[in-house]
């Protein structure tokens, strides 16, 4: 794993909190397995609060070897024989919230789980660290579990029951919180396969599988037919696999057990695949010189990863991907210096390259928070000093000041949401810790948290659009725990969930755009409703999803291009022709480049040419609009596109004209395309043998005969071979012959004063 330069230092563990009271264990990151891991209060009581080798290595629950206090301050660090990491830094050692002392400090749950009937796994979140967790249905406690950091994720003992709602509270050594009633979805009449996401390459342990129904078990499926199955707590998550082998294949689906006895399709089989090379970890910047802590992201599964930072190698930075979205981890050295030099990423007999990144300095801003209820705390209106600060949501509540939140990365300068546990409660002040370039703490000034928002039912602005992924819902209640939007896709269709958002922002009376699971059809109906503080509103009216509007069209061709015709062959396409936003119809404009306009013409295909001609070598520019009836208005216009049209085209030589006849009893010659009332010129030739002759006959008249076409170019002129033609003497016959002998060939040509365009040569037989 070592790089072959220096030797490698172990970095700092990362406690993972909160933590309270109630805790027995303390979650520890980032260790190496076998390391000799610690965890030590350096509060009011200095102590070993826990000792452990790491089994696994990353990831790490240490039981406690006694009671934690609220005055502790938690720091960790790990041993390998005579190596040993530094220590958490002081004003980074994590807190610890009290114990509850009356049953009103016992907030709400929230479920991170939408509920379908027959699902059996749930995520709870909002409790107390160290709470039980009961989860009950049909008058039955269906699971119990230990909220640890505040969450905690359960397998039901049965499915979900249609019809009555799953009731979801805390117990803590006082006594429980109050019951929050989620009433569970029904399932849609057939599930669709889960997805299992490219690429799949040789050595990865864990497989990324989307598109699956809260509470549905997955089941992944090799090419020899092995099998392994999971519980899905969440639409998307990280499946946990042995390392893959090149040419393995893996499909996957998705079950909901009885009464429901549903299951998917199966999905595609992707196939394992051997990478030229392990894409090299990315270090997510800006960094800032003095912090303690690097997000790297894009590694492979399951990896473990190496920073070399300067001359020094940190090692073993290490979290799983088991059961989570994530793909980002967070590496601890002791102090960052200016750069970040090299990282590596290792997994099985896979090795990565290494990836390079500049430190910076910048100075820190932090401020706000929001509401009673609210599962975040949030920091907006330019609060971050740098992205990738480490920011940590405290609250003092009563005499106690402990964190509420777990120490995580600032992705968003602008603003930035701060997942709480327990949710916030009215009375506490609430402050946020940024440490920016640096290891020392910098605190907010303290918010107090205030009364909930009296929560009514949020509405749909009359404006969804077919297509459309993502509903707008206002009226949203500030501290809304989920904001839920169902479709009723036709009339006395049933009602199907589709989509939730947290609602979480300063102001009460807000848009939030959720995003939904499915394409929304023209002329269904949408609603929405929230939860907050334990209560659920009844549904918002009901709105019907309209047409939306065309898309911008794209141009195709002239784009950028010279020397078009004086007629362009305009070209375009619809981005929206496969579905309701097509354009019934599109307006294309063309006009001189900063001059006047050439035309705007609306027309229901994809191309057109127009009636007359550009002006030739102009510099033109073009767009095109969609149209269409009944929707929510016209579309976009495109950009514009530029070309340059050519010279004038030479214009093509007239057609010849043409010899149609010649009647033999009047000797009549006929033709057309001749210049009107001009001078036509008949060329007259005999060909032939004479009977009882060995001559060959062959004349031709000299001069040309000359006839006058009409007004509109026709001819029609009496032409007589025997004036025409000389006569030849006949030796044979003692005579001279005049015109043609029986049998032999006369042929006409002709042409008007241009004489470089001659008509078709006509053939008649004597």
């Amino acid at each position: 794993m070592a790089f072959a330069d220096p030797p490698p230092t172990l970095v700092i563990p990362t406690l993972v909190g909160p933590v309270s009271e109630l805790c027995t264990t303390v979650r520890v990151q980032g260790a190496l397995k076998g390391a000799h891991v610690t965890v030590e209060s350096i509060g009011a009581k200095p102590r070993v609060v826990a000792q452990q080798i790491a089994k696994f290595g990353g990831d790490e629950r240490l039981t406690t070897l006694s009671p934690l206090r609220s005055d502790d301050l938690l720091v960790a660090y790990q041993e390998v024989g005579a190596d040993k990491s530094s220590m958490t830094p002081t004003d980074m050692a994590m807190g610890v919230q009290p114990a509850p002392v009356s049953l009103d400090e016992i907030g709400y749950l929230g479920a991170l789980t939408h509920l379908f009937q027959c699902g059996r796994y749930v995520w709870i979140t909002g409790a107390i660290p160290g709470a039980t967790i009961e989860v009950s249905f049909s008058g039955v406690v269906q699971a119990q579990g230990t909220a640890y950091e505040g969450e905690a994720r359960l397998t039901l003992a049965a499915p979900i029951s249609a019809g009555s709602p799953v009731s979801l509270r805390q117990i803590t050594p006082i006594g429980p919180g109050p019951t929050v009633p989620i009433m569970p979805d029904q399932l849609p009449a057939t599930l669709s396969a889960p997805t299992v996401q490219a690429p799949l390459v040789s050595c990865q342990t864990a497989v990324l599988v989307t598109d699956v129904l809260d509470g549905a078990q997955v089941t992944l499926t090799h090419k020899s037919g092995v099998t392994q199955t999971a519980g899905f707590d969440r639409s998307a998550l990280w499946m946990g696999v042995q390392p893959l082998v090149e040419g393995d294949t893996i499909a996957a689906t998705q079950v909901f057990p009885q009464p429901c006895n549903k299951t998917s399709p199966t999905n595609p089989s992707v196939r394992v695949v051997a990478p030229d090379k392990v894409d090299p970890p990315s270090i997510i910047g800006p960094l800032c010189a003095g912090s303690n802590k690097v997000r790297v992201a894009n590694y492979a599964p399951g990896a473990t990863i190496s920073l070399q930072i300067d001359s020094t190698v940190f090692a073993a930075c290490r979290r799983p991907l088991v059961r989570t979205t994530s793909r980002s981890t967070h590496c601890r050295p002791a102090r960052m210096s200016r750069s970040v030099r090299r990282s590596a990423v290792s997994s099985g007999n896979c090795r990565s390259h290494r990836w390079g990144w500049t430190a910076t300095r910048m100075s820190p801003r932090p401020r706000r928070s929001i509401p009673n209820c609210m599962p975040a705390a949030v920091v907006s209106g330019s609060p971050i000093s740098t992205q990738n600060s480490l920011v940590q949501a405290w609250a003092q509540h009563g005499t106690s000041f402990a964190p509420i939140s777990e120490v995580i990365v600032a992705r968003e300068p602008a603003q930035q949401f701060i997942p709480v546990t327990p949710y916030l409660r009215q009375g506490d002040q609430v402050v946020v810790r940024e440490w920016a370039c640096s290891t020392q703490k910098l605190d907010s000034a303290a918010l107090t948290v205030l009364g909930p928002d009296s929560p009514g039912p949020p509405q749909i602005p009359p404006t969804p659009t077919a297509e459309s992924t993502v509903v707008t819902v206002i009226n949203v209640v500030s501290g809304a725990l989920v904001v839920e939007v169902f479709l009723q896709e036709s009339a006395n269709a049933p009602w199907q969930f589709i989509g939730s958002a947290v609602g979480m922002d300063e102001d009460a009376n807000w848009l939030l755009g959720v995003p939904v699971n499915v394409r929304l059809p023209l002329d269904g109906l949408v609603k929405a409703r929230q939860a907050v503080c334990g209560m659920q509103t009844e549904f918002g009216a009901a709105v019907k999803i309209i047409r939306g509007k065309p898309g911008i069209p794209v141009l195709d061709t002239p784009v950028n291009i010279g020397n078009q015709p004086l007629r362009p062959s305009f070209r375009w396409h619809d981005p929206y022709a496969g579905d309701s936003r097509r354009a019934s119809s599109f307006i294309i404009t063309a006009a001189v480049n900063g001059g006047a306009a050439a035309f705007s013409k609306e027309v229901t295909s994809t191309s057109y040419s127009p009636d007359t001609d550009l002006l030739e070598k102009t510099t033109y520019w073009w767009t095109v609009k969609g149209k269409k009836k009944n929707s929510s208005g016209d579309g976009v216009t495109s950009q514009q596109a530029l070309f340059d049209t050519g010279p004038k085209p030479t214009p093509p030589p007239p057609p010849p004209p043409v010899l149609t006849g010649y009647d033999v009893n009047t000797l009549t010659l006929k033709g057309t395309g001749f210049k009107p009332s001009g001078t036509v010129y008949v060329f007259v030739a005999i060909a032939g043998w004479i009977p009882g002759n060995s001559l060959y006959d062959l004349r031709y008249s000299s001069p040309l005969v000359q006839c006058t076409a009409d007004a509109t170019g026709n001819l029609s002129a009496r032409v007589d071979p025997k004036t025409a033609v000389p006569p030849i003497y006949v030796e044979s016959y003692g005579t001279y012959l005049y015109g043609a002998w029986p049998g032999e060939k006369v042929s006409f040509t002709a042409h008007d004063a241009n004489a470089n365009v001659e008509s078709n040569t006509f053939t008649v037989t004597a």
